[in-house]
């Protein structure tokens, strides 16, 4: 078995990491009455982030399992998911609040 010095490993995990490494981009935005919804590609994944407020939903999907690509990813953006996101935000704002709440801090509605 051959010797190896430890810098060797050293070098062979910093040139892997950077010729794999993808960078997150931005593939689109869009802006919807439950707040903003941004698409962005990472390794060979969809990333849909969708922010309302002080809160933000987060769903990641592989593109291999779309068959149109991005236009599948605005497809399934309908009415009735985005129905059951607006329920979560209002489910994690009254979460928050609960917890706001229990550990004494004024209210956000006193200021």
């Amino acid at each position: 078995m051959q010797n190896y010095e430890p810098w060797m490993f050293f070098y062979i995990l910093v040139v892997f990491t950077t010729f794999f490494r993808k960078q997150m981009r931005i593939v689109a935005e869009l802006p919807v009455p439950q707040g903003k919804i941004t698409i962005f590609s990472m390794n060979a994944k969809y990333i849909v982030k969708i922010e309302k407020g002080q809160f933000e939903q987060t769903f990641k999907i592989a593109e291999l399992n779309l068959s149109d690509g991005l236009d599948s990813v605005f497809a399934m953006l309908d009415d009735r998911f985005m129905t059951t996101v607006e329920e979560r935000f209002k489910s994690m704002s009254a979460d928050f609040n609960d917890t706001w709440k229990r550990h004494e801090y004024p209210s956000q509605q006193d200021k």
